[in-house]
């Protein structure tokens, strides 16, 4: 069956950069089981920090010292990891056996490694996640910058967020999380980058 499709880059206005994804229009008849609704935050164990920031190649002095790495699910559990300063994003070094030694005990999808500044409400991030032959990184992770929010608002008061992610890999993204009611809402902006048709 051939429907229209839309290739649009998320959470950025400008093409080329942020977090790719195909919009299939008229799509009534499919099956809507890869959409996601986040849910409120539960909160889960609390790794060591020494041995979180061993996985992704930094020393356990890049961890930050107030805000210790925790599993926090809004619908997908994800490992947040704040470091200490912006300048520890740009060392990190993942490495494969131990990011998967530290993930699949937890349940957890993807360690998000992030500078956060609670007080001003922004946060810069990285997002790494193991599929079968490497460690993957993703520009733009909604599904964590969920948890991220939901993580700072429980011990920092936080109720908005601004994230800058995907600036190390070349596709820069800004994701905005708000807290609403009991659970966060994770927006951004979209740009049209190709239009055009998809067989189904």
């Amino acid at each position: 069956m051939r429907r229209p499709v839309t290739w649009l880059d998320v959470f950025t206005s400008v093409p080329l950069t942020g977090n790719q994804l195909a919009v299939v229009h008229d799509a009534d008849g499919i099956e809507d089981a890869t959409s996601m609704l986040q849910e409120p935050p539960s909160f889960g164990p609390q790794p060591g920090p020494a041995t979180v920031m061993a996985a992704a190649g930094l020393a356990a002095t890049d961890a930050h010292p107030d805000l210790p790495p925790q599993v926090v699910c809004t619908g997908q559990a994800h490992l947040m990891a704040p470091v200490r300063d912006a300048a520890a994003l740009g060392l990190v070094a993942p490495d494969r056996a131990a990011m998967r030694e530290l993930l699949e005990p937890l349940g957890a999808l993807v360690l998000y490694l992030a500078a956060v500044q609670p007080l001003a409400q922004r946060a810069s991030a990285r997002s790494f996640f193991v599929d079968p032959g490497a460690v993957t990184e993703d520009p733009a992770t909604g599904s964590a910058a969920g948890p991220l929010l939901a993580y700072l608002r429980e011990r920092a008061g936080t109720t908005a967020l601004t994230i800058d992610q995907g600036v190390e890999m070349g596709r820069p993204s800004r994701i905005e999380c708000a807290w609403e009611q009991d659970r966060p809402r994770v927006s951004g902006d979209v740009v049209v980058v190709a239009d055009g048709h998809v067989r189904l």
